[in-house]
């Protein structure tokens, strides 16, 4: 699918047939924290962008497919501590909450809140079975969307991809694809955003932050 492929991007797209796959998580990307607003507040919300491999599709170069999506870490109540640092955690209400506990053993559930368990999660290149849409949005543009997961069977393929793991601050950010560059050097954390807000921040409950769907990256 070449999503990292800054010409291919540009370029005709295909896509995957919808239907079921047996996947591999190959990208944890995170985009750091920005700024929005919502009935005159300022929310900040944590992006994190994951894809999957779709184990043994090519498309027409012979490459795999890969299916990605921008998540949010949304906050707890206090979104940053008494020193101003953020309080990153996946919230119990959130999208990615949601497809982690579907995809998680009952036994690894207790650590689904916490970040760290998306980088336990890519360096086994942890495999899940998914769901795949591929729908015809609005204005014309195709949308490949996950609409179902369940627990994979480790003893799929390994992926073809590369693993790419990328946190904010850690060198080879000009290597990541522009889209992602773009966000994450809008960022709080690399703009020094959080400077002034520890004094004032009581955030609004992260489940009054809207629709997920915004966040949907079409490719």
């Amino acid at each position: 699918m070449g999503m990292f492929d800054e010409q291919e991007i540009r370029g005709p797209k295909e896509y995957p047939l919808p239907g079921q796959y047996d996947a591999r998580l190959v990208t944890v990307v995170d985009i750091g924290t920005s700024v929005d607003t919502f009935e005159g507040k300022e929310i900040l919300k944590h992006g994190v962008f994951i894809s999957f491999e779709l184990i043994g599709t090519q498309d027409s170069s012979g490459k795999p497919f890969l299916v990605g999506k921008e998540y949010r870490l949304t906050n707890s109540k206090n979104y940053v501590d008494s020193r101003g640092n953020p309080t990153v955690r996946i919230y119990e209400k959130s999208n990615l909450f949601k497809l982690l506990k579907k995809w998680l053993k009952p036994e690894d559930e207790k650590a689904i809140t916490r970040v760290s368990i998306l980088g336990a999660l890519l360096k086994k290149n942890a495999a899940i079975k998914l769901l795949i849409e591929v729908e015809l949005r609005p204005d014309g543009k195709k949308r490949v969307s996950i609409e179902g997961v369940k627990p994979g069977d480790e003893s799929i393929a390994a992926p073809a991809s590369k693993t790419l793991g990328y946190e904010i601050g850690a060198p080879g950010l000009d290597s990541l694809p522009q889209f992602l560059q773009k966000k994450i050097k809008a960022c709080y954390e690399l703009n020094d955003g959080f400077a002034n807000i520890g004094k004032t921040s009581k955030q609004a409950e992260p489940a009054e932050l809207g629709s997920e769907d915004d966040d949907s990256i079409p490719f």
